[in-house]
């Protein structure tokens, strides 16, 4: 579970700010641009996972055929614990991505142009200005997403099961703390294992939140 959120935030959170600054700049269309990017979001997780096991099929699925085409080798995906979680990973940036890039788009709007004006008087560059005005504007915001971003992480639970059933095959390489819960309290009937993973989890999550709203209101 650490492990997949880790990464999903190091692949997220770069990228959404990123693609969120030059979709700040396009002045007209942005509609259609962000249907675009918020339609994975909104689409059911179990049928996007159905569709991505057959993509992340070591023979026929269009990922190896990409990379076939470009003359690598084949990669097992869902089929090898040494390539699983890079799969998990790879959806969870399809999936969530366009929530990213919408909340920061709208931190990105509360910023004054007149600070970009001021800086371009002053000679400041575009990778200056971000990195002086955009970044340190943008704490509270990136903040957000960190704490949501792990908590969402924690509770990951339909792709797992979908792609690896409760026991996070192959190998239980990709099997979360709620699939563990999931498999405890359901599949083995270990009622008093699940129950206390699930009290352990909800701590986790409820300090994680109170750590977040302390912040937020300290910011405000």
């Amino acid at each position: 579970t650490l492990y997949l959120t880790f990464f999903n935030l190091l692949t997220q959170l770069p990228l959404a700010l990123l693609i969120a600054t030059l979709l700040n700049e396009i002045k007209y269309a942005r509609t259609p641009f962000r249907i675009i990017y918020f339609l994975p979001y909104v689409t059911s997780i179990v049928v996007a996972a159905i569709i991505w096991t057959y993509m992340f099929d070591p023979d026929e699925g269009i990922f190896n055929w990409f990379l076939r085409l470009l003359g690598f080798k084949g990669l097992l995906w869902l089929s090898h614990p040494s390539t699983s979680k890079l799969s998990v990973i790879i959806f969870n940036l399809w999936h969530w991505l366009g929530y990213q890039i919408l909340i920061y788009l709208a931190g990105l709007q509360t910023i004054p142009p007149q600070l970009y004006e001021a800086a371009e008087m002053d000679g400041a560059n575009s990778l200056q200005k971000f990195s002086k005005i955009t970044i340190p504007l943008l704490k509270p915001t990136t903040v957000f997403l960190v704490i949501t971003g792990t908590i969402g992480g924690m509770q990951t639970f339909q792709q797992i099961y979908m792609f690896g059933t409760a026991v996070g095959n192959p190998g239980r390489s990709i099997q979360t703390v709620v699939a563990y819960i999931y498999e405890s309290g359901w599949v083995l009937q270990h009622f008093g294992i699940g129950a206390t993973a699930a009290v352990l989890l909800f701590l986790i999550i409820m300090a994680i939140t109170v750590v977040n709203v302390k912040f937020l209101i300290r910011e405000k």
